[in-house]
């Protein structure tokens, strides 16, 4: 995140601390922040702007810094992922067209559709343990891209899926047969269940069920320390943010190995992030 001045450089920290920062060019005057912060995200050719009035960025990209835009219009479609507004006005995501090409591959790899599961592993299923014979070489690279189709689909938001995906990819290298009816019946879950959905809800939760507990830290290596801050932090500003994170493991996750497998779900306000 950069905040520009008009002439293309880059604004000073001084610039940045005034109360109504603006920028001109072409007869268009506006805040840069106007008391919130504006965010350009882009991937290769592809650019998200986060704005109150990306019309004025869109102008000057295109006056001022000479760029040649195919088309703009508020998200509906990004790198395989749909975007919309529900009723309630709440934007969400979902890759649907995505999973559909997904099946569309499954389907031309295999003559036939996912058959349709209501979980993506079976709830006891140790992969590690399956003695079924390795697949050859040209399986092998079948499986490999099931694998990474799933990956995407992951980035994309089904982070409902990561741990079976990751179960099941760490077997890329050298899968059985087994390996390969569990990403068949894991296609499954995710063609039968393609509408689950990302809402970015922006309310703050509500923690007053919440217990904190407080911990006496004064006889612990922890004694007397404080929370270090970054020197150039910007201003805060926009609406405050609660970050919520869940933690939860899996014991003996792998049965040889003996290792276990962490997830931690991030949630900022009431979306989750990561």
């Amino acid at each position: 995140m950069r905040a520009m001045n008009a002439d293309g450089t880059v604004m000073s920290d001084e610039d940045k601390r005034k109360e109504q920062p603006a920028f001109t060019y072409e007869g268009v005057s506006r805040p840069i922040f106007g008391g919130y912060y504006e965010y350009i995200a882009s991937y290769v050719d592809d650019l998200t702007i986060g704005s109150r009035d990306p019309d004025s960025i869109l102008q000057y990209l295109q006056v001022r810094a000479k760029f040649k835009l195919k088309g703009s219009c508020e998200i509906n479609y990004l790198l395989g992922c749909d975007y919309w507004r529900d009723s309630d006005g709440v934007l969400c995501s979902a890759p649907k067209q995505y999973l559909e090409k997904m099946e569309v591959e499954y389907e031309r790899l295999f003559g036939e559709k996912p058959r349709r599961s209501r979980a993506p592993m079976d709830p006891n299923a140790h992969p590690e343990l399956d003695q079924s014979e390795f697949l050859d070489d040209e399986q092998t690279k079948i499986y490999q891209s099931l694998i990474g189709a799933a990956q995407w689909a992951i980035s994309l938001g089904r982070i409902d899926v990561c741990v079976h995906v990751m179960t099941l990819g760490s077997f890329r290298a050298k899968p059985r047969k087994g390996h390969m009816d569990a990403i068949k019946k894991f296609y499954g879950y995710l063609c039968r269940m393609k509408d689950a959905t990302i809402r970015y809800r922006t309310d703050m939760p509500d923690l007053s069920d919440l217990e904190i507990q407080e911990y006496d830290w004064s006889r612990t290596v922890y004694a007397g320390s404080t929370e270090q801050y970054p020197e150039n932090l910007p201003i805060a500003r926009g609406n405050p943010v609660q970050q919520l994170s869940y933690v939860d493991a899996n014991l003996y996750h792998d049965m040889l190995s003996g290792k276990a497998v962490t997830a931690i779900l991030h949630m900022l306000n009431q979306t989750p992030i990561d």
